[in-house]
């Protein structure tokens, strides 16, 4: 019950951040904090570098673009930064793309209640 009302007030905050940089700052934490909610054997191994993060996926995104449409790299994000964020080649899976990379390169921490473990 609670939960919309939450939902409808980060809606709300949201539709003032004007830049389109900062929106997928907010973006890239919300696919941070869905990763680590399901997947709660991960953890970042040092700080997290957001603008790093961003930096990466867009990396993704223009190899993509330049291998499915045909466009040559360019310094300038607004091209991403204007992309929808869900669906295929979405904002959204680049930057759990990033995510996910950057997990995987740091350890696992043990689960005492994890069913697949070999003792």
């Amino acid at each position: 019950m609670y939960e919309m009302n939450f939902s409808l007030l980060v809606e709300d905050t949201l539709k003032n951040i004007v830049l389109p940089e900062y929106r997928q700052i907010i973006q890239l934490l919300m696919v941070v904090s869905v990763v680590l909610e399901r997947n709660p054997e991960l953890e970042f191994a040092d700080k997290l570098d957001l603008d790093g993060l961003v930096k990466e996926a867009f990396n993704d995104y223009q190899k993509d673009c330049s291998r499915f449409e045909g466009m040559e790299k360019k310094d300038d994000m607004e091209a991403f930064y204007n992309t929808q964020p869900m669906g295929k080649r979405g904002t959204s899976s680049y930057l759990t793309k990033a995510v996910m990379i950057l997990l995987l390169q740091g350890d696992f921490k043990p689960c005492k209640d994890d069913p697949c473990t070999v003792s």
